[in-house]
C-alpha cells in the first residue's frame, strides 16, 4: 500500500517534469501497483476470515470497496477544483496525493480492526479482562 500511494503522488506531480510518453508509462506502473494491492488485500480478506464467515467477510470487504470507488473519485475532482482546477498543474499532484492519503489510512485502518478483533478475542475468552 505504501509503494501504491507513493506512486500516486510520483504520478501527480511529474505531470510538469516527465514527457507525455514517460508519464503514460508512470501511469501504467502505478495502476500496476493498485491492481496487485487488491489482489492481495482480498486474498488476505479470505484468509483472515473465520471459517463458516468467508462469504460474509467478502460481502463486507466488496462494500468497502465501492464505498471507496464512489468516494475517492468525488474527494479527487474537490481537491483537483480546490487546488486551482484542471489547468492548474500542481492541481493534480494535489487530487493525485489525496489518492496517495487514502491509501495510507488502509494500513492504519487494518492495524485498528486486528486490534479490535483481538481485544474481543480476548474478552470472549476472558470475561471481565477486555
Amino acid at each position: 500500500m505504501a509503494a501504491s500511494g507513493a506512486a500516486a503522488v510520483a504520478v501527480g506531480f511529474s505531470a510538469s517534469v516527465l514527457p507525455y510518453g514517460w508519464l503514460v508509462v508512470a501511469t501504467l506502473a502505478y495502476v500496476v501497483l493498485v491492481q496487485g494491492e487488491s489482489a492481495a488485500l482480498t486474498t488476505g480478506t479470505i484468509q483472515a476470515a473465520p471459517p463458516g464467515l468467508q462469504g460474509a467477510t467478502m460481502a463486507v470487504h466488496t462494500m468497502v470497496g465501492f464505498i471507496g470507488g464512489f468516494f475517492g473519485p468525488l474527494l479527487f475532482g474537490v481537491v483537483l477544483d480546490a487546488a486551482g482546477g484542471p489547468e492548474v498543474t500542481s492541481a493534480w499532484g494535489f487530487a493525485f496525493t489525496s489518492l496517495g492519503a487514502a491509501v495510507a489510512l488502509g494500513p492504519v485502518i487494518l492495524m485498528i480492526a486486528a486490534r479490535a478483533a483481538n481485544v474481543s478475542h480476548t474478552s470472549a475468552h476472558h470475561p471481565g479482562q477486555g
